[in-house]
């Protein structure tokens, strides 16, 4: 609650570095799509994150959609 931050558009060879003091306390994720790379940080942590989850669920929707 008591740290500053940072809002920027950062260009294509900047490098990053965040320490586990801060990860540690939130949600954070980096995404990808389309070239574009989006940092995304919460306080406090409100969900787990699992991608390997969502894609097996997804998967498995998609193999039920195709059933019926």
């Amino acid at each position: 609650m008591h740290l500053q931050v940072t809002k920027a558009r950062l260009g294509a060879h900047a490098d990053v570095l965040i320490g586990m003091d801060i990860i540690s306390q939130g949600d954070f994720t980096v995404t990808n799509k389309g070239g574009v790379t989006v940092f995304s940080y919460r306080y406090p942590s409100a969900v787990h994150i699992d991608f390997v989850k969502e894609h097996n669920e997804a998967a498995l929707r998609d193999r039920i959609a195709k059933i019926r």
